[in-house]
């Protein structure tokens, strides 16, 4: 898995053990999403939950993104997180939270502009999760929220102040992209 485009185009990442449940969003999924967001990660503050190699967050650091939190609670993931942004030379615009999303959230602060989840498809609770994106203060007027989620499964048509765009199919992932309602 390789960095699509930007400052470290190219640059090989490191990937978990296999067996540690980690499932990398493809070079071509995450070319679909840069190609949606397009101009408006640039300068963006970035939330990446559920961070695996933390390719994401790495992504848009290197599209021009102004900082990335990412979250991880797999200590084995967190250390290839850490791993990826030194060899990359990205840790100073980035922060990486080892915990749980649920709790992770408490710590989180400011307006995030972007933020990508890409929970386990078996997740139960990610519903919840978009819900308290939604009902706190973590998310820009402007927000995107880009969800990678099995195609057996829709993710309901909106969460508080969160509205579902477009959702696009590639084999057994989707990714369904959330809008957040201005003065909602």
């Amino acid at each position: 898995m390789r960095v699509i485009a930007g400052e470290v185009k190219g640059f090989r990442l490191r990937m978990p053990p296999k067996g540690t449940g980690t499932r990398p969003t493809s070079d071509k999924v995450r070319e679909a999403i840069f190609g949606v967001l397009g101009a408006r990660v640039e300068g963006a503050r970035v939330l990446d939950l559920y961070a695996g190699t933390g390719a994401m967050a790495i992504e848009a650091l290197s599209r021009g993104a102004g900082h990335a939190d990412l979250v991880e609670a797999r200590p084995v993931a967190c250390r290839v997180i850490k791993a990826n942004l030194v060899a990359t030379g990205l840790t100073p615009r980035a922060r990486v939270l080892c915990r749980p999303v649920e709790r992770a959230m408490d710590r989180l602060t400011g307006h995030y502009r972007i933020v990508f989840l890409d929970p386990p498809y078996d997740h139960r609770d990610v519903g919840a999760i978009l819900e308290r994106l939604s009902t706190g203060d973590l998310l820009d007027f402007r927000a995107d929220v880009v969800l990678e989620h099995s195609s057996r499964w829709m993710p309901d048509p909106n969460y508080g102040r969160l509205f579902r765009g477009v959702t696009k199919r590639y084999g057994d992932s989707s990714v369904s992209y959330f809008s957040a309602e201005v003065g909602a």
